[in-house]
């Protein structure tokens, strides 16, 4: 069998001037290679905008705008601890997407059972109307 070649190193301008950056921070803190940097800053800036827009085919057809990311390293290269560093931004915004679903829960389950009180009491009121008849 030959021997493989080495890869190439990681296209990591191609990431542009924000993600770039960022994979460049991850590699300084992390000490991970920059290919598994790299992948990291592109798989989380791919999460964050993918409900934001969908791709538009040669053909027309809408498809959404997703990738699929699978590391392949040995234990021990940091692939963890990048996605960590990649993504807590991520997991913030979704903490206080939480942290308002729950107050906004509390303030719709009250407002709701308002609603179902009042709507209760006019159809009594409507059927006590109702059995009287006209005048």
């Amino acid at each position: 069998m030959r021997e493989s070649s080495p890869a190439d190193p990681f296209p990591i301008e191609a990431l542009g001037t924000v993600l770039a950056p960022a994979a460049r921070g991850i590699n300084d803190r992390v000490r991970a290679p920059m290919a598994i940097c790299g992948q990291s800053v592109l798989a989380a800036a791919a999460l964050a905008v993918q409900g934001h827009a969908n791709v538009v085919l040669p053909n027309g057809q809408l498809k959404p705008l997703s990738i699929y990311c699978i590391t392949v390293a040995a234990s021990g290269e940091r692939k963890s601890s990048c996605d960590d560093e990649a993504t807590w931004p991520i997991r913030r915004r979704e903490e206080c997407l939480r942290e308002r679903y729950e107050s906004d829960l509390a303030s719709y389950n009250n407002e709701k059972l308002a609603f179902e009180k009042s709507r209760d009491a006019a159809v009594k009121l409507g059927r006590g109307r109702s059995q009287i008849g006209p005048r």
